[in-house]
C-alpha cells in the first residue's frame, strides 16, 4: 500500500467491523487490506478508529443482534469462498458436471434474497407450544435466555 491509510478513511469502518467480528488473524487482516503491520498499528491506535471499532463491537455483541451476527459471519465467510468456486468453474480437469454445480452455487450466492428463513424467530427469542390432552389445551411459553449471549473477544492487537 502506497500511502499509509488514516482512520478517516471507508477502509476504517470495514476494518472495525471485521476487527469486531474477530473472524481472523492478524495476518488475515494485514492481507485483506494490504497492510503492513505498522500501518495497522498506526490506525489503531488513532482516537477516531478507537471510537469506530468500539461502536462496531458493541452492535456486533448486542444480544438483539445475534440473527444479524450469524448473517454477517456467514457474508464474511461466503465471500472468501467466491473465488475458489470461480477458479472450480474454469478448471478443465474437472467433470462437466462439477463445474456446472460450481456455477449453480455461484449463481445461487450472488442471488442472496431472502428465504422463508429469515421469517424464523431469531436466535435470541424463541416459543414452545405444547398439546396437552386429548382437548388439546394449548400452553404457550415465550421466552428470551436468562443469560447474555457471548461476544467473541477483542481484537488482539486492540488489547
Amino acid at each position: 500500500m502506497p500511502d499509509t491509510p488514516t482512520a478517516t478513511t471507508d477502509v476504517s469502518y470495514e476494518l472495525a467491523a471485521e476487527l469486531a467480528a474477530n473472524l481472523y488473524t492478524t495476518e488475515q487482516v494485514l492481507d485483506r487490506f494490504e497492510l503492513e503491520p505498522d500501518q495497522l498499528k498506526h490506525i489503531l491506535r488513532t482516537p477516531h478508529f478507537k471510537e469506530v471499532y468500539r461502536n462496531a463491537k458493541i452492535i456486533w455483541c448486542g444480544t438483539d443482534n445475534v440473527k444479524e451476527r450469524i448473517r454477517a459471519k456467514s457474508a464474511l465467510l461466503l465471500e472468501d469462498s467466491i473465488l475458489p468456486i470461480y477458479a472450480l468453474i474454469h478448471n478443465e480437469s474437472l467433470p462437466a458436471p462439477a463445474r456446472i454445480e460450481a456455477f449453480a452455487k455461484l449463481v445461487a450466492i450472488a442471488d442472496m434474497q431472502p428465504t422463508r428463513q429469515d421469517a424464523a424467530p431469531s436466535a435470541d427469542r424463541f416459543v414452545l407450544n405444547i398439546s396437552v390432552g386429548e382437548e388439546h389445551q394449548k400452553v404457550v411459553i415465550d421466552a428470551e435466555p436468562a443469560v447474555p449471549l457471548p461476544c467473541p473477544p477483542s481484537f488482539a492487537m486492540l488489547d
